[in-house]
């Protein structure tokens, strides 16, 4: 099995000293100053530290510059607002040169973080390979915040993995995949004694028999054998009366509750060559990749899967496999299509949702100003004080609001309005729900098209010549058996 060989992506929050980082990755003794380049901003050190200075104090309130991250109390209760995004990104050594690692970390920064944040690239090479410091200030030039999360971060692992293989980054066989495990949980599975590796084994058990259809089987045979479950948004499993119940996702991949879901439906089978007839244009060119994606999974030792391999891959593919074949998606045209519909949705129903608050807020100004209104309006002499008073109120007048009666009306609409309110609440919910979809699943296809189609439309295309094969040289060894058996006649 093969897979690329690509940068490694790291992230630190910067929470003070922001000078002192930027110096840091501009140092002539780490870099070149042909090897620092700034997008929205300067290479200088000192003048990229103004220039962010002003945006993050413009749009935070607060003061960019802070002292070390343990000096200050109140940032141990993790409140503290980060200054910086520092991103590494690292190329194994001999593999290109400072040049193109510096070319690769402007393309990347301007892919990520698009045309407005303020970025610093920085490629070093004082150390035995090469590495891009990726420094960028939190708001954009209009006030836009960048969240750092793991989302965002693999966003842009996917990204630089895109850039890194246009640019013919080196492949390698057998990738270690990488582990974290607890110290304790690593020792107790060298004694071959992990009550959690035995709980994955039961689980494994459980989900290939053929009483288990669903999840909900799975819970009852779990149940059948002494485990107290709980399962609402997770599924959680009290392997012992006094430990604490473990919900099945920390087990790793694979037992997410959808991907148990997902491992019950199919029973580790791939999808077969049949059912990819039934699609057409990028439905079967995924399909085919799906397909491939479930052979590797199902029928390859775990050390030996690459890392673009899991549970959560295939159950994602196979989710908007099912969305394109329900949707009549054919091409990526067609999808982008469903993406800016669904986000033209979004934005008009966060429009509509807005005008009904603004509509609200005038209704209600209207019924806590009329009683005023009506006090001064009793008011027999007027003072010059109670004229200047009734102005403010004026509005009323020009709202038709003159009589106790015509407030009811408004009451009345207020009351409408605030339960259009609460229906809009959930339709906007909705729309937003279906617009991060779509936009998730759009990212979802470009990320594999970019980094995992050639590798398994390659594997895919073996699989077919072996097809191929196979009848020809059994129809051979048939061929010869009878000539064998002529001859001996």
């Amino acid at each position: 099995m093969w897979c690329c060989e690509l940068p490694i992506i790291k992230y630190v929050a910067v929470h003070g000293s922001p000078l002192s980082l930027l110096r840091y990755v501009t140092n002539e003794n780490k870099t070149e100053k042909t090897l620092i380049s700034g997008i929205n901003c300067s290479t200088n050190s000192q003048e990229a530290y103004d220039e962010m200075k002003r945006n993050f104090e413009l749009y935070s309130e607060e003061r960019f510059w802070k002292k070390s991250l343990f000096m200050k109390s109140e940032i141990l209760g993790g409140k503290e607002r980060v200054r910086l995004h520092h991103y590494i990104q690292s190329f194994k050594a001999g593999e290109l040169t400072a040049e193109k690692a510096h070319q690769i970390g402007i393309e990347w920064a301007k892919t990520a973080f698009g045309e407005k944040f303020q970025v610093l690239v920085s490629t070093h090479t004082d150390k035995g390979h090469y590495h891009n410091h990726v420094i960028v200030c939190p708001y954009d030039d209009d006030g836009k915040l960048w969240r750092a999360d793991k989302k965002s971060l693999q966003h842009c692992k996917d990204i630089s993995d895109r850039i890194s293989l246009a640019h013919g980054l080196s492949v390698i066989e057998h990738p270690k995949k990488s582990y974290n495990h607890k110290y304790g949980d690593y020792m107790a599975q060298r004694r071959e004694s992990s009550w959690k590796e035995k709980l994955r084994s039961e689980l494994d058990e459980l989900v290939m028999r053929d009483d288990v259809r669903s999840v909900d089987d799975l819970v009852d045979r779990l149940k059948e054998k002494g485990y107290s479950i709980h399962m609402k948004k997770y599924l959680s499993i009290k392997v012992k009366p006094n430990r604490k119940a473990i919900r099945t996702y920390r087990l790793g991949d694979g037992y997410f509750l959808e991907h148990l879901a997902y491992r019950i439906e199919h029973k580790n089978f791939e999808m077969p060559l049949s059912e990819l007839a039934k699609y057409t244009g990028i439905q079967r060119e995924y399909a085919i990749c799906l397909r491939q994606l479930q052979m590797i999974l199902y029928k390859s030792p775990e050390a030996e899967r690459p890392q673009y391999v899991s549970y959560r891959s295939v159950l994602k593919s196979y989710e908007l496999l099912c969305y394109m074949h329900e949707h009549k998606v054919h091409s990526i045209e067609d999808l982008k299509a469903e993406v800016s519909k669904a986000e033209k949705n979004y934005s008009e129903v966060l429009s509509e949702q807005k005008m009904l608050a603004e509509k609200i807020t005038e209704e209600e100004k209207i019924i806590a100003d009329f009683p005023k209104f009506k006090e001064l309006a009793s008011h027999k002499p007027f003072s010059a004080e109670d004229r200047n008073l009734l102005r403010q109120y004026s509005y009323l007048a020009d709202n038709g609001v003159f009589t106790e009666s015509d407030a009811a009306k408004h009451r009345n609409s207020l009351a409408v309005l605030r339960g259009r309110q609460k229906s809009f609440e959930e339709k906007v919910k909705n729309a937003k729900i279906e617009s991060d979809k779509l936009r998730d699943y759009l990212d979802t296809y470009n990320s594999q098209a970019a980094a995992q189609y050639d590798i398994l439309l390659a594997r895919a295309e073996e699989e077919r010549q072996m097809m191929i094969r196979e009848p020809k040289e059994n129809q051979q060894e048939q061929t010869t058996e009878q000539k064998k058996r002529g001859i001996s006649i």
